[in-house]
């Protein structure tokens, strides 16, 4: 999926603040990577370590690469130069350097603290162009722009909180990369989000702080130079600075487009390469949409399935038949079309009491799927889901019911947090009675002490696959298309859909397609989930069948992307994870096709079920 898996990300750069610089020697591994004095510590001009720091055995260095805004040979004397961050992450006996990807779009340098750390290599990781704390220019929009509004207004707007050119318009409903703050099945609330967001594509384009101007003074839109091959180029520009006559590759999500479009335009210089929760290979706004929202109903029926397996295990045990999980969502979906499904906000009500603010079917829907995502980072599996409807539905009481809404709202309907400002963290649906969050202000949560922002800001979808997709379209158009969807599919995917759709289907800068994967020669690890709910399994065969060479790898589980620290007893996943290390070890892929079979079903009991 387009976006990054959601790891914990308390486990990010808490040091960064605290890097000291302290050069250090090279050991003789580095040796086999030399050239004329060039290796992983000792780069060419153009990369240059600048700190340095112990974490555990590790040291992690970060630096500068310093890139051309153009590659192309026709821009060399007109071009201007960016500066993006690089991290380093360097284990004892860790020598053959392997570029890390974590997805996103919004991963930066400090995936190597976030990925796994494969022994024998050195991880290097890269932040994107506009993208992290230090990018200039910078896609999301800068708090400086932000506002505390005036208290005492019986309607509030985005307008009231910030005037970044990026932010979406009054009126546009709070939109990220999997929901929607709306009914997907009500033409005219889809149309409104729509016409919002094209407008916001055109207003944020217009902005000058994209034109850059070279040192003979020709200008350059940074928006028309920001995509994934722009990506691939500076990857393989931070490759030769290094003197490695080929680069590894891991990388999970978005970032499996990433290394296949490196793949593509550089194939002989790929090593090893890992490709896991893949993102598909034909680039088309549509098709991409579509993947998204029936990856989900996908994981949703998966979900259902094993509660009717396994229904004396804790909490399936709330249901008791077949359809006890879908009957429970119908029965939400006509309680929030009645605006029944609400929590109380500071405000008073004319009436007496508070006023009650309701929770929307794209607001749940989004909130499920980002909990099936999670699944594949905890040994929790789906029980948090479950819950989430055994909530909503009345089956733990009304306290619970009304507290799972407020916990939904306080997720989504929340200004960014982290910011010495008064305004930082302020929940807009408990003062205001409006539901005006992060991705309405073009601005993610930062974490001071991690020195990095969080993903939900939602300009990099549109800045970065509205360079990489193709497929344009008109309000009018896209209505249609809309359309369509909701005629094959209900409100699940369809929400999904048009959560995604919006932020490029009518981005303003032309697209420059990437090509992911159909390049014969690379020997490439190709890994999928059955029931990722975000990355569409269908995209990882796609993957598979557009690299002739490679092989695919199939774990029968849930969440996003294979990995460790979604393992739990029974799960079927060590096989998988045994042949990941082989492969990295030995280079040898295993046999195409292998599949590990889960011998459970995901861990549903021993739950903190009194407190979730």
């Amino acid at each position: 999926m387009a976006y990054i898996a959601n790891c914990s990300f308390s486990l990010l750069l808490w040091f960064l603040q605290i890097l000291v610089s302290e050069q250090r020697r090279a050991e003789d591994a580095w040796g086999r990577f030399k050239a004329e004095g060039c290796d992983l510590l000792h780069p060419m001009e153009g990369l240059k370590w600048t700190q340095s720091q112990k974490l555990g055995n590790d040291t992690i260095y970060t630096g500068n690469l310093t890139v051309p805004l153009s590659p192309h040979v026709e821009d060399k004397d007109d071009t201007p130069f960016l500066d993006l961050l690089v991290m380093l992450r360097v284990s004892p006996g860790g020598a053959e350097p392997v570029l890390q990807h974590c997805g996103g779009p919004g991963s930066d340098a400090t995936c190597v603290l976030l990925g796994d750390n494969i022994p024998g290599y050195a991880g290097i990781s890269i932040s994107q162009r506009g993208i992290g704390v230090t990018a200039t220019p910078n896609f999301e929009c800068d708090p400086l722009h932000m506002k505390l509004p005036a208290n005492g207004k019986l309607h509030y707007e985005i307008s009231d909180f910030t005037d970044c050119q990026c932010a979406l318009p009054d009126g546009t409903p709070l939109v990220g990369q999997s929901f929607a703050n709306l009914d997907p099945q009500n033409d005219s609330q889809v149309e409104v989000l729509f016409e919002g967001m094209a407008f916001r594509s055109r207003r944020c384009a217009a902005d000058s702080r994209w034109i850059l101007t070279g040192p003979r003074g020709k200008k350059y839109n940074f928006l028309e130079w920001s995509g994934t091959r722009m990506l691939a180029h500076d990857i393989d520009f931070l490759r030769s600075r290094i003197c490695a006559p080929k680069l590894n590759l891991y990388a999970i999500s978005y970032g499996t487009a990433v290394a296949a479009v490196y793949a593509d335009m550089f194939p002989e210089r790929v090593g090893k390469m890992v490709i896991n929760g893949n993102m598909p290979p034909v680039p088309y706004t549509l098709d991409f949409a579509k993947g998204q929202g029936m990856a989900l109903t996908q994981a949703f029926g998966h979900l259902e399935r094993l509660c009717v397996k396994w229904t004396s295990t804790h909490p399936c045990d709330y249901f008791s038949d077949e359809m006890s999980l879908t009957k429970a969502w119908k029965g939400l979906l006509g309680e929030m079309r009645a605006r029944r499904l609400t929590a109380p906000t500071n405000r008073p009500s004319p009436l007496g009491g508070n006023e009650s603010f309701p929770l929307t079917i794209g607001l749940l829907q989004g909130y499920i799927q980002e909990q099936m995502n999670q699944a594949g980072y905890v040994p929790t599996g789906w029980a948090e889901p479950v819950l989430t409807l055994a909530n909503l539905a009345g089956m733990r009481g009304q306290e619970a019911r009304v507290d799972q809404v407020a916990k939904i709202l306080d997720r989504y309907c929340s200004l960014p947090a982290g910011y010495p400002f008064d305004w930082s963290g302020l929940k807009t649906w408990r003062i205001y009675g409006a539901c005006i969050g992060q991705q309405s202000l073009g601005l993610s949560s930062y974490d001071a002490k991690a020195g990095t922002k969080s993903l939900d800001g939602y300009v990099n979808e549109g800045a970065v696959l509205g360079q990489d997709l193709f497929g344009r379209f008109t309000v009018a158009q896209a209505m249609g298309v809309y359309r369509t969807f909701r005629a094959e599919w209900e409100e699940m995917a369809t929400s999904s859909f048009v959560g995604i759709f919006s932020a490029f289907f009518s981005w303003e800068a032309e697209p420059v397609p990437v090509q992911t994967g159909f390049r014969a020669g690379v020997r490439a690890l190709v890994v999928g989930n059955l029931y990722d709910s975000a990355c569409s399994y269908t995209w990882s065969n796609h993957m598979r069948e557009s690299l002739p060479n490679a092989v695919m790898m199939t774990w029968q589980g849930v969440g996003h992307c294979l990995l460790p620290e979604g393992s739990y007893p029974n799960s079927g996943m060590q096989p998988c994870l045994n042949r990941l290390e082989q492969y990295w070890m030995t280079g040898e892929l295993p046999f195409d096709g292998f599949t590990c079979r889960t011998e459970a079903p995901v861990p549903l009991g021993n739950f903190r079920t009194e407190t979730q």
